[in-house]
């Protein structure tokens, strides 16, 4: 079978009230309407605003905007997690890596999410760390996307063979 090309579509412009028209909102998120797919890359080294909150704000601005951005499959990347090794040490680092990635997890199924990301991928962009899970972890999720609806569960994901959803919080991706 032949691949379908992926367009990617950056929205730096994303904040708080983008719906409403605040910053360049409204014109970043009319691009979102040929997207199939979304990755929220998260910066893990904001003690101001942790990733789980800067998901909440930007999964709501989405739904204020348009409920139907919701039910596509997503993925997280958390980023700067080589900030946060610097920040926390070795010897708590992979502690603190999961504990974002639980609260990014928690925070998506908080929301009553229409879907869970597909999954949730430490990388460092300045270090080119990760690069390589969050690679197979969109190509998985373009995949998702291509699936009719039928064969997904009520949170998007492909279900085992129980009923329940594939869990994104075994991705842990490459170590930082």
């Amino acid at each position: 079978a032949a691949r379908r090309g992926a367009v990617l579509a950056d929205l730096p412009g994303l904040v708080e009230g983008a719906h409403l028209g605040k910053g360049l909102g409204r014109q970043f998120l009319q691009q979102l309407r040929r997207v199939r797919v979304v990755l929220y890359v998260l910066d893990a080294s904001r003690e101001a605003e942790t990733p789980a909150e800067q998901y909440r704000v930007l999964r709501r601005e989405l739904e204020l905007y348009n409920p139907h951005y919701l039910t596509r499959p997503h993925l997280i990347a958390l980023n700067k997690l080589d900030v946060v090794l610097q920040t926390h040490g070795a010897e708590t680092f992979e502690q603190v890596r999961k504990q974002l990635r639980d609260d990014v997890v928690a925070a998506a199924r908080d929301l009553g999410a229409a879907t869970l990301p597909v999954a949730v991928v430490p990388i460092s962009g300045l270090k080119a760390k990760g690069l390589s899970a969050l690679q197979d972890a969109i190509a998985k999720a373009l995949q998702l996307a291509e699936l009719p609806e039928k064969t997904q569960g009520s949170t998007g994901l492909p279900t085992d063979p129980t009923g329940q959803p594939t869990d994104p919080t075994g991705h842990l991706g490459d170590p930082i």
